[in-house]
C-alpha cells in the first residue's frame, strides 16, 4: 500500500508519476507476476490507485514543521591572537511543507579573544632591549632601570640589607649569535655585540613578565635587539639555546649584557 510504515515511507506523489507505486501480494492470479497499484493523483483516472490513495494523499498534504539537528561544536577562532570569530551550524533533517514552521537558523558566529596567546607571542617576538652587565641589579634591593645607573656593588652590611627590605634577587642566562648591528653602535658600549662572540644576557627577576624577559626570543629564531639610551643602535640576534637557570653572565668567553 502507498503507507509503507514502519519499514519506509509514506508514497507522497503528486501528479502524473509512474514511478509512485506498490507491489500488491494480495488477490492475485495463480501464475501471474505480482500486480502493482499506484499512489499518484493521476491513479484516480487510470483507476489503478493503491486502496489507501486517499489516506496517504491526505496525510502527505498535512503541514510539515523544519526538523533541523543539534548544534555542531564551535569551530577553530579565525584569529591565531587577539580578536577574530568562532562558528558552529546545525543541519537541515527535512524542510518544512505545506505551510509548516519554518527553520531557524542553522548559522552561528560568536566573538573569541586570544589576547594571552598574543601576549606569549609577542613577548617572544619583542625587540629585546639591552644594558651592559655593570648595570645588573643587587642581588637585594628594589632597585629600578628608570635611573639607568649602573647598579652599586652589594655588600653583606646587615645594616644595608635591611633598608633595601629584602627583595632577592634571581636570574637566568640567555645566549645569542649577532647577525645584525647597526653603524651607530660603533664607538659604543654596543660596539662589542660582535657575530664572531658568543653573547650572554642575563634576565633578571624584576624585569620579567610572567617569569621571562621581553624579547628573549625562541632557539633558533631570528629577532631584534636595541641598546637602551643609544641612538640608532639595534640589531638582529639568533638564539643559540636554551634559557640556563639560576645563572648570571659573567663568564670571560662571551659578551655579556643584561635585559631592561
Amino acid at each position: 500500500m502507498c503507507d509503507q510504515r514502519p519499514n519506509g515511507e509514506l508514497k507522497c506523489c503528486n501528479d502524473k508519476d509512474s514511478n509512485c507505486f506498490v507491489k500488491v501480494h494480495k488477490n492475485r492470479t495463480r501464475g501471474q507476476t505480482n500486480t502493482i497499484c499506484y499512489c499518484d493523483r493521476y491513479c484516480k483516472f487510470t483507476n489503478d490507485c493503491c486502496e489507501d490513495v486517499d489516506e496517504v494523499l491526505e496525510l502527505c498534504n498535512r503541514p510539515r514543521d523544519c526538523l533541523i539537528s543539534n548544534w555542531e561544536p564551535w569551530g577553530k577562532c579565525s584569529a591565531k591572537c587577539g580578536f577574530g570569530i568562532m562558528k558552529r551550524t546545525r543541519n537541515v533533517l527535512q524542510f518544512p511543507e505545506n505551510g509548516g514552521k519554518r527553520c531557524p537558523p542553522f548559522k552561528q558566529t560568536r566573538g573569541c579573544n586570544l589576547n594571552l596567546i598574543c601576549e606569549k607571542r609577542e613577548r617572544k617576538h619583542k625587540t629585546a632591549i639591552i644594558l651592559p652587565i655593570s648595570f645588573r641589579r643587587p642581588k637585594f634591593g628594589s632597585y629600578f632601570y628608570e635611573n639607568i645607573l649602573p647598579a652599586e656593588k652589594y655588600n653583606n652590611n646587615p645594616e644595608t640589607t635591611k633598608r633595601t627590605k629584602l627583595s632577592p634577587t634571581y636570574s637566568y642566562c640567555v645566549h645569542y649569535k649577532v647577525t645584525h648591528k647597526m653603524q651607530n653602535c660603533e664607538g659604543t658600549w654596543a660596539g662589542k655585540l660582535e657575530s664572531s662572540d658568543p653573547i650572554c644576557v642575563e634576565c633578571q627577576s624584576r624585569v620579567m613578565d610572567d617569569g621571562h624577559c621581553k624579547g628573549e626570543g625562541k632557539i633558533g629564531v631570528k629577532t631584534r635587539w636595541k641598546a637602551l639610551s643609544l641612538n640608532r643602535c639595534r640589531g638582529d640576534w639568533i638564539r643559540l639555546g636554551p634559557i640556563i637557570p639560576n645563572c648570571t653572565c659573567g663568564e670571560k668567553q662571551f659578551t655579556n649584557f643584561v635585559f631592561v
